[in-house]
């Protein structure tokens, strides 16, 4: 039916309502004063009932001005021209000759990763691309891999050369934190500072009562350790001082490890270290310098590939932060990334990656054979004696 079909319906429904009204008042007697003045009447519900589900707008069209419709077209016109420009970086890239053949796709960002996984097959890394306005963004971005105990050759080196594995731990610390980050206690301590910072503590204990709004960082400190709560110096409390000092740089530390006495057995084991870590630090010098605009891509804290604790214990306060901190890292599902560039079509662009592909590589050997001569370094020491009423290794 027709919307004037359906108003013709209406009308009709309407007289014949009316039409009953009359009929109605000639068998009843009405005071004159109410007769004179028009009934108001309510509309049959049948009629009602038929005319709503006649009301539709098949085939009706809407009304849309002619600005509005070169409007829309104007936008889909720039949302085509734009990703035609985020396409030839990707594009630029691929065809640069720099990364192997790799079976065609519409995702250019997949066709990427897997060309580099071609061209550099590493695990414990995820290389992600993502398109840009003006550039190709590229970060890598590590796995966890675990953790290992250096607690007996702490314990062996603690006498005679007390400062050389702290150096060497933070040697690594600095040297890897754009291949495999790797953390000892100095790393843990930085964790522990920004999870259990002393505003989370002060809160905490402000809303047991134990202390007021206004109590000093000491006031803090000291009512945390007595109650046995996490704190920002939580690792420091429980590992030798000499990991937080000022270490021996990577030239005195090369140096001090070729004085080291051979006549022991750990003495022999770390023999290869000094050349590897000089291997590892002229490696790192070849890494691509960032722009400040990549630096702020990958700022934040990494997560480790490696953590190296100290401690006999095997759930220390260092592995229960960084395990905290990555369980954290997990679940908030943030990205972590260690390296960025921002990609053109220029060939110098191109080959910032390739050069970053070649030190990471060399720099992921290097970091696995260092991990293997601590291990086997340890190994070759007596067994740490159980602490009486100290920290173990102080």
């Amino acid at each position: 039916m027709s919307i004037p079909s359906a108003r013709r319906a209406a009308a009709s429904s309407a007289v014949g309502a009316r039409s009953a009204g009359s009929a109605g008042g000639q068998r009843r007697r009405v005071p004159a004063a109410a007769a004179t003045q028009a009934q108001p009447t309510a509309p049959s519900p049948r009629a009602a009932a038929a005319l709503i589900p006649s009301l539709h707008l098949d085939g009706v069209r809407p009304i849309t001005t002619r600005r509005a419709l070169e409007t829309y077209e104007a936008a889909q016109a720039r949302v085509a021209q734009q990703a035609q420009a985020d396409d030839q970086f990707p594009l630029a890239l691929l065809t640069s000759g720099l990364l192997p053949d790799v079976p065609p796709s519409d995702d250019l960002e997949q066709r990427l990763e897997a060309a580099l996984a071609s061209l550099h097959p590493a695990t414990g890394v995820t290389f992600r691309f993502v398109s840009k306005e003006r550039h190709l963004e590229f970060t890598a971005e590590n796995d966890s891999d675990g953790t290992v105990s250096l607690a007996q050759l702490h314990h062996a080196l603690r006498r005679r050369t007390p400062e050389l594995l702290p150096s060497v731990l933070a040697a690594l610390e600095t040297l890897s934190v754009h291949i495999e980050p790797v953390f000892g206690p100095r790393a843990a301590e930085q964790i522990a500072d920004y999870i259990w910072n002393f505003d989370w503590v002060h809160m905490s204990l402000c809303d047991e009562g134990r202390l007021s709004e206004r109590a000093s960082q000491r006031e803090i400190l000291r009512m945390a350790r007595r109650l046995g709560l996490d704190h920002p110096y939580s690792v420091r409390d429980t590992h030798p001082w000499l990991y937080f000092a000022p270490p021996l740089d990577v030239d005195a530390l090369i140096e001090a490890l070729a004085q080291l006495d051979r006549t022991t057995p750990w003495g022999v084991a770390l023999h290869p270290l000094g050349d590897l870590l000089a291997a590892l630090q002229t490696c790192v010098q070849r890494l691509p310098d960032m722009t400040d605009a990549e630096v702020e891509s990958v700022i934040g804290m990494c997560i480790p590939t490696t953590l190296y604790t100290v401690s006999p214990k095997a759930y220390c306060t260092a592995y229960e932060v960084v395990n905290l901190f990555f369980t954290n890292h997990m679940e908030g599902g943030d990205d972590a990334p260690i390296f960025g560039l921002h990609l053109t079509q220029e060939p110098a662009s191109h080959q910032r990656l390739v050069t970053y592909l070649q030190v990471h590589q060399e720099g992921m050997a290097l970091l696995e054979q260092i991990s293997a001569v601590l291990s086997a370094a340890n190994d070759v020491c007596p067994a740490v004696p159980a602490p009486k009423g100290r920290v173990a290794g102080r």
